[in-house]
């Protein structure tokens, strides 16, 4: 039998600590490869943490509620775990408005809204941010992208330019006397930074089961049980299901307030609060519009099915409205 000297102990406790430090123990994005679908990367930066789902391209699944669509994503991505908290939102958006400007961005970026804590009196900072626009989320993406360089040395270059006539200029501005940067703003396809899903990227990760088989449109995220409500043509002949709120956070059990990120089911990838709790901004343009997905705490069960699209303006507000982000592999 080998014996285990104090010294050795050491030696291997220390060993372990160089590991960790170095990312091997998963506390980091560093050490993941995004090879399969639903690899958690996490993301540790000035004592908040978020993570972020791999979801493997080239595949294309069934869109709107009665699988009459399609959504096709060519390029791997990842995609937020949950929705944006408030946690990480004001974390991003002090060092954004406020910071001393020692780093690229710090101090640099005004936004319309300021963002709020959701939930009421009984809201914590693990509640989604609401009281945001689409053009409040998007800059807020290119905050998160130069906040997160400025404390982890990484180089994701912002997604979001616009032309100043110049050349081309970072969108750090959401403020609606800066309506035409925002609004017509160039997405880099090449780019590393965070960014809005498009509505196919939201569609696949919400239907995802195993990349063959699909979630109904007419069923929650994560729940392949029954459709949750019966618009007249439910799919699959499986009928209602009796276990959707375990997934989504809706008016039948929100009591009229915002959950904190995670209190239900996730889906197969991973993923939370993909249906309900609040509705979330994709990129696309619908009309001038911008596409929202998800239905939100205080709409009841008709909004919940992952094939529904709807739109806002871009200036649009409200406690029901939040976001999540993607990321380009």
């Amino acid at each position: 039998m080998r014996k285990f000297t104090l010294l050795s102990v050491i030696q291997l406790f220390v060993f372990l600590i160089f590991l960790l430090s170095c990312g091997g123990g998963g506390s980091d994005n560093s050490n993941t490869n995004g090879d399969n679908a639903g690899e958690v990367d996490i993301y540790l930066a000035d004592s908040v943490k978020f993570n972020m789902i791999y979801v493997p391209g080239g595949m294309t699944s069934p869109a709107g509620i009665n699988d009459d669509g399609t959504a096709t994503v060519a390029d791997t991505y990842w995609i937020g775990e949950t929705e944006v908290t408030y946690e990480l939102w004001q974390k991003v958006y002090e060092w954004a408005v406020n910071g001393t400007g020692g780093a690229a961005g710090e101090g640099q970026y005004l936004f319309e809204n300021t963002g709020t804590q959701s939930g009421g009196s009984g809201g914590t900072n693990q509640h989604p941010v609401v009281g945001i626009c689409w053009r409040d989320a998007m800059v807020w993406c290119n905050a998160l992208t130069e906040w997160y360089n400025a404390q982890k040395g990484t180089g994701f270059e912002c997604v979001y330019m616009y032309d100043s006539g110049s050349g081309a200029q970072i969108v750090r501005d959401s403020r609606s006397t800066n309506s035409t940067a925002c609004d017509n703003i160039a997405e880099s396809s090449t780019a590393k930074g965070f960014r809005l899903l498009s509505s196919a990227e939201w569609e696949i990760a919400a239907r995802y089961r195993d990349g063959v088989l699909w979630t109904y449109g007419d069923h929650v995220s994560g729940d392949d049980s029954g459709a949750c409500n019966n618009d007249g043509s439910i799919l699959g002949g499986l009928g209602i299901s009796s276990v959707f709120g375990d997934y989504a956070v809706y008016s039948g059990n929100s009591g009229s307030t915002t959950a904190a990120v995670k209190g239900k089911k996730a889906n197969a990838l991973g993923i939370y609060d993909m249906s309900g709790n609040v509705w979330e901004f994709c990129f696309d343009s619908d009309g001038g519009d911008r596409i929202t997905r998800t239905g939100s705490y205080d709409k009841d069960i008709s909004s919940l099915a992952i094939g529904n699209t709807f739109s806002s303006v871009a200036t649009q507000t409200g406690g029901y409205m939040g976001f999540r982000f993607g990321r380009t592999q």
